[in-house]
């Protein structure tokens, strides 16, 4: 244990886990209590669930020094190694951004999570910072390998984004690397899965180890055959099992859980009837087409708009001229897309 911490120290120490996972070069090796290793380990984990942290991995020389060349805000901590001058940055933010990845209890903002990764991006581009890194395993602050300066800093994630371009909210990169994407994407697809068998077992700990089945094959065919499993151990896949199964579980009596397993449209047409040669009716058949077409032109015309009115207000926000070429840029529309809707921004 380090004594006589200053205030950032401190802050950055009481977020690491009780028992991070750990190593002297960049796999994490090792887990023990951050007590016994935090002076030895040369990188160490932070944690899944919760992002306090923006955090970038410089890989150039001078890195520690970007920050000061592009005119934005000093990171909380700046990571350097002495021997190529490479660096990572951590920028602390005052509001931290949760994910859904083990306690389901915990309240989750998809527009948080999307906002945090848009701000990242922004600073990724700007200083020219490995968009592959994950932010799980840094370089310890406190080991002697190191050269680290403390900032006493904590930001908001609204002051961090007036010095970026930020990306499109509403397009978020689905197939990013982070560990954050890989442990979404098992969560969401094993979820489907559990909540169709969760009324063929009466007892938990039968369902839990059918989930946990169904997480652990993903595991395995998803993550440990791309050799994408480094920072992703096979505990993390158990606890996703977990948060699914009680989450379920929960509900499972509930009178509208069918609801929730159910594969059904959203047009909520009911079966279609057959004839005795097993046709349907052909105008029913051109009816229900008609409706879903209906349904997809007006669901794609609101996403549009909502694109495009976002893109605006952020023009407003950040004091830009709102102009066509920007909203193009902001937005990612077409010059015809704008002008088609511009009466309803």
């Amino acid at each position: 244990m380090i004594k006589d911490l200053n205030s950032v120290q401190q802050r950055f120490y009481d977020f690491l886990p009780d028992k991070p996972r750990w190593g002297f070069e960049k796999q994490a090796r090792y887990k023990s209590k951050k007590e016994e290793i935090i002076s030895k380990a040369n990188y160490i984990q932070l944690p899944t669930q919760k992002k306090k942290y923006i955090t970038l991995d410089l890989d150039y020389e001078l890195a520690g020094a970007a920050w000061m060349n592009d005119i934005i805000p000093e990171p909380t901590i700046t990571i350097i190694n002495t021997e190529n001058s490479h660096a990572h940055y951590l920028y602390e933010i005052d509001n931290p951004v949760m994910l859904p990845l083990r306690n389901s209890t915990i309240k989750i903002s998809w527009k948080a999570i999307n906002y945090y990764k848009a701000v990242q991006y922004g600073f990724q581009t700007k200083l020219n910072a490995d968009r592959g890194f994950v932010g799980y395993l840094i370089k310890n602050p406190f080991s002697s390998k190191w050269r680290t300066w403390w900032s006493d800093r904590i930001y908001n994630l609204d002051y961090l984004a007036e010095f970026v371009e930020l990306p499109n909210i509403y397009n978020v990169i689905e197939e990013d690397n982070s560990i954050e994407g890989r442990h979404m994407r098992m969560f969401h697809a094993c979820r489907k899965i559990s909540y169709k068998l969760a009324n063929d077992y009466d007892n938990y700990k039968e369902y839990f180890d059918v989930v946990k089945t169904c997480c652990l094959n993903y595991y395995k065919e998803k993550i440990i055959q791309t050799n994408n499993f480094v920072d992703f151990p096979k505990s993390e896949a158990i606890s996703i099992a977990q948060s699914i199964a009680q989450w379920i579980w929960k509900r499972k009596g509930n009178k509208n859980f069918k609801n929730f397993c159910r594969n059904k449209g959203v047009m909520h047409f009911s079966k279609l009837k057959h004839d005795k040669n097993g046709k349907s009716s052909p105008e029913e058949v051109i009816n229900r087409k008609s409706s879903g077409a209906f349904y997809t032109h007006s669901i794609r015309k609101s996403s549009t708009i909502n694109k495009i009115v976002e893109a605006k207000n952020r023009l407003i926000i950040s004091g830009e001229e709102i102009t066509v070429k920007r909203l193009i840029e902001e937005s990612g529309m077409s010059k015809s897309t704008i002008y088609r809707y511009k009466n309803s921004i």
